[in-house]
């Protein structure tokens, strides 16, 4: 998924791609060497003509996800961030995820995810080692087996609060 490496890569790369694809066309019309009739043609005018109408379609179909975005959520769409950074400034920020409410539940989440996208050891350190033995104690919706083994087996020793 080319967005893990950031808009900054994806948008231009989208972009690139409406923009070459009549360039293509045009290429591989002039290389055509049949000069032979086939049954079912298409002329360039009308292959160029639908490509143009693709591309129109795809950046009215952007302008609109863009306008009918929540105004907040703009700039990380469009932002600056790979999604490891973005991770990162989730770390700090995000209240909700998928598995619970609360920052816990939320990073939880967010490690859950994949070892490649985790924050810092020190920051992870930081949030597994004091709450550790609580979440034993009387563990969260979401501090489950599978969590524990996800952690036993992913984080760094340094990290894990297991010892």
């Amino acid at each position: 998924f080319p967005g893990y490496l950031g808009p900054s890569i994806y948008l231009p790369w989208c972009l690139y791609q409406l923009a070459v694809n009549p360039i293509m066309i045009a290429v591989g019309l002039q290389f055509d060497g049949r000069k032979e009739q086939v049954e079912i043609e298409l002329s360039e005018g009308l292959l160029l003509l639908a490509v143009a109408v693709a591309a129109c379609m795809a950046l009215v179909g952007f302008a609109v996800s863009i306008a009918f975005m929540n105004h907040g959520y703009r700039k990380t769409f469009l932002g600056r961030l790979s999604f490891r950074q973005y991770n990162v400034e989730l770390w700090e920020s995000r209240t909700w995820a998928p598995i619970g409410k609360g920052l816990d539940a939320s990073r939880a989440a967010l490690i859950s995810f994949s070892r490649l996208y985790w924050p810092p050891n020190d920051q992870v350190k930081a949030w597994l080692e004091p709450h550790w033995d609580e979440w034993v104690a009387a563990p969260p919706q979401w501090f489950t087996p599978r969590f524990v083994k996800w952690i036993a087996a992913e984080a760094s020793p340094e990290v894990l609060p297991l010892a």
